[in-house]
């Protein structure tokens, strides 16, 4: 066990390195993480070694990469955050076309944090069926990570059929190209995508070097929640700088903030908001993120449409970003039970004030595993997985056929390293999946139907001894 001067320690040096921010409410899952990381590496099993070179900054940039990859969520899918793509197909394009059309017919984007590759190749495909003569127009899409070997799979091209469950079927048929179990993106598409290495903590931009000025969209969603504030808001600042005139910056619903983002106008998009570069920069406010136990720091959780699920980098449990709980329903004449309130404000974001109603449905009915499975979800999304583990425990031990808690426990598990456990999670969830035909839909998810979730299981051996 790590003690408490010595994890202070490393998350000073992973916040100054990384831009990762590890409170000491989140110690457990830095601890957690540089574990698996240094069991990954060959490091001994309680990462003395391991932690003493991050302390005195003497890991290798391969060292870092895969400690970056286990203290994130490093998952995505393509055409994620519908209603944000929608502003970008229908305001973004449709204005930058209009305004370059007769002049430069040029275009530049960049995707920051860009995981491994379908945010940007998204994008590739929205200007792709947008823009009519695409090929007379100067493109220019610039996809960075800090995790190489995550850009090593963005360059290859090659995705698994979780990675299309927004897709489309006439744009996965149409950009892609079915090779086994795995589908590849057309040449067309990678072709307009150019993925470079970058830290943005530590590595200059704007810069030429790293071609990463005069933009005109920048596409960050899903990284600066991981940041500090003072982190987030230094990032926040080189973005306003890299882009051109009136250019956008696109985060997820989930990091507005008008303290961070103060240099920037906030535009609302059918109640989705994005920022835009302005010469009279907005008065910083106080905003908050929400974390465990009422904690505050930095970003706001702002409205989201949906609650979002966390998922680990390994393919083997097919869980997270899908919602996985339903809008609160409330009948006219009647008071809203305090989970009906938890749930409305899971699913705005807002997820101290729902936290706060799942306990005090806990408390009315301690014997309610949805309680306790709302709670889990609401954890796992703010990265609080030890937490989300206890409380879907307590799920399952009141209904043990559950079948979403086994669905996220096998999440948890797997981001864990128990990959027996994990399995044995995935196996409950398609034995249960029995007692419904293809085209039930499953309670809680909100559509989601049985065949949808076998058809995301089927390339997983979920039959082996576990």
């Amino acid at each position: 066990m790590v003690n408490l001067a010595r994890i202070a320690q490393v998350s000073k040096v992973v916040s100054e390195k990384l831009g990762l921010h590890f409170p000491e409410n989140r110690y457990n899952d830095l601890s957690a993480g540089i574990s698996l990381a240094a069991k990954e590496l060959g490091f001994e099993e309680d990462g003395v070694t391991f932690i003493s070179l991050l302390i005195e900054q003497k890991l290798t940039p391969r060292q870092l990469d895969i400690l970056a990859e286990k203290l994130t969520i490093g998952e995505t899918y393509f055409f994620r955050e519908e209603q944000i793509l929608s502003a970008f197909r229908e305001m973004i394009i449709p204005s930058l076309v209009k305004e370059r059309e007769h002049t430069s017919r040029s275009i530049r984007i960049w995707s920051a944090g860009c995981c491994s590759g379908e945010e940007p190749y998204t994008l590739a495909m929205m200007l792709c069926d947008t823009i009519p003569h695409i090929s007379s127009w100067n493109i220019s899409i610039l996809a960075t990570d800090i995790n190489r070997r995550f850009l090593a799979k963005a360059t290859k091209g090659r995705y698994t059929p979780w990675s299309f469950r927004e897709t489309p079927v006439e744009m996965k048929k149409k950009h892609f190209t079915p090779m086994g179990r795995e589908f590849e993106i057309s040449e067309e598409i990678r072709n307009r995508v150019m993925f470079l290495p970058l830290n943005l903590v530590e590595d200059p931009f704007p810069s030429d070097r790293n071609n990463t000025h005069s933009m005109d969209v920048i596409f960050c969603r899903n990284v600066l929640m991981y940041f500090s504030t003072e982190t987030a808001t230094a990032v926040s600042r080189k973005f306003y700088n890299s882009l051109s005139e009136n250019g956008w910056l696109v985060t997820s619903q989930v990091e507005l903030s008008d303290e961070i983002f103060h240099l920037f106008r906030k535009v609302n998009f059918r109640n989705s908001f994005l920022y835009q570069k302005s010469d009279k920069p907005v008065e910083p406010k106080k905003s908050l993120k929400i974390t465990a136990k009422g904690k505050t720091s930095g970003l706001s959780s702002a409205a989201s449409s949906k609650l979002h699920l966390g998922r680990p980098n390994q393919p083997a449990a097919p869980v997270n970003r899908t919602s996985l709980i339903p809008p609160a329903k409330q009948s006219d004449n009647q008071e809203p039970h305090p989970l009906e309130l938890a749930i409305g404000f899971a699913n705005k974001g807002n997820f101290i004030l729902a936290s706060e109603w799942a306990e005090k449905s806990v408390a009315k009915d301690p014997s309610n595993p949805e309680a306790y499975y709302l709670l889990g979800m609401i954890h796992i999304e703010m990265g609080e997985f030890m937490e989300a583990e206890r409380q879907l425990k307590k799920a399952l031990y009141l209904a043990p056929d559950h079948l979403l808690s086994h669905f996220q426990m096998a999440t948890i598990c797997n981001r864990n390293g128990k990959e027996k456990q994990a399995r044995k999670h995935l196996q409950n969830v398609v034995q249960l999946l029995h007692q419904f035909q293809d085209e039930d839909s499953l309670p809680g998810t909100e559509g989601m139907t049985a065949g949808q979730l076998r058809s995301l299981l089927k390339p997983i051996n979920t039959t082996e001894d576990a």
